[in-house]
């Protein structure tokens, strides 16, 4: 097996970097933030609400979103709670009562 070697250091070298799968930027939640008229720290501060009407304490930011687009990385479920509240107020998910 060919492993790239780690630097003195500690960082990843150049060669493992250009090895690494590209993921490409989730444009989709991208275009939904924007449609919705959120920022980016506009969704945390929902995604952040939901999480503690449940009990639990989010620590998720503007960087933390900005992640999840460009890393095409899934998000908490509750992005899409937040999202929902947010962008279309009278549609509720599933077994959610008003």
């Amino acid at each position: 097996m060919n492993e790239a070697p780690i630097t003195d250091n500690g960082d990843i070298s150049l060669n493992q970097l250009r090895h690494e799968p590209r993921r490409e930027p989730n444009m989709l939640l991208d275009s939904l933030i924007h449609e919705a008229g959120m920022s980016y720290a506009g969704l945390a501060g929902r995604v952040r609400q939901v999480g503690k009407a449940r009990g639990l304490h989010p620590q998720y930011d503007h960087a933390s979103v900005r992640r999840w687009v460009r890393d095409h990385a899934t998000p908490p479920r509750r992005c899409a709670r937040a999202y929902l509240r947010s962008a279309h107020p009278q549609v509720r998910p599933h077994g959610e009562h008003q």
